[in-house]
């Protein structure tokens, strides 16, 4: 088994992960979703998934990080939950526990370590982690959240 905590290790357990996660159908969009009222007016269609910002990601694969995305997205439908930094905590905690239990806790603390720390990096920096994959390992090795 590859190593989880390098980038190329998460990927590809990432990506068995999402495997056994059932997502409906999206499509790919160069505009972002924005709040929840929005998700939920277009649940009924193909679900718009922003396309920008999937390279460099823990995912190494963009369709992977586009998967993520759904699985996020569905779990704010889910429990109704804003996109507020408040509103994604418990978002964040249950699509870790969605990926704990059909890959194990490793593998929800590394997606805990990019979800979580690039939260933070927003409230923070005012942007997202431009170079995400090693914001999250750098986040995950030292507990810092510096900006990237």
């Amino acid at each position: 088994m590859t190593h989880l905590y390098t980038p190329t290790g998460a990927a590809y357990e990432l990506h068995c992960a999402l495997d056994r996660i059932i997502l409906p159908s999206f499509s790919v969009q160069a505009v972002s979703i924005t709040s929840l009222a929005e998700m939920n007016r277009v649940v009924t269609s193909r679900f718009p998934i922003l396309g920008e910002y999937s390279n460099g990601t823990i995912f190494g694969d963009c369709l992977d990080n586009y998967r993520q995305r759904m699985h996020h997205d569905m779990v704010h439908l889910k429990f109704q939950s804003d996109t507020s930094p408040k509103g994604e905590y418990p978002v964040m905690w249950q699509q870790c526990l969605e990926i704990e239990r059909v890959s194990g806790a490793q593998l929800a603390n590394i997606l805990w370590g990019d979800l979580y720390g690039q939260v933070v990096h927003m409230v923070k920096y005012g942007v997202f982690p431009a170079q995400q994959a090693l914001f999250t390992m750098d986040y995950l090795r030292t507990g810092q959240i510096k900006q990237y």
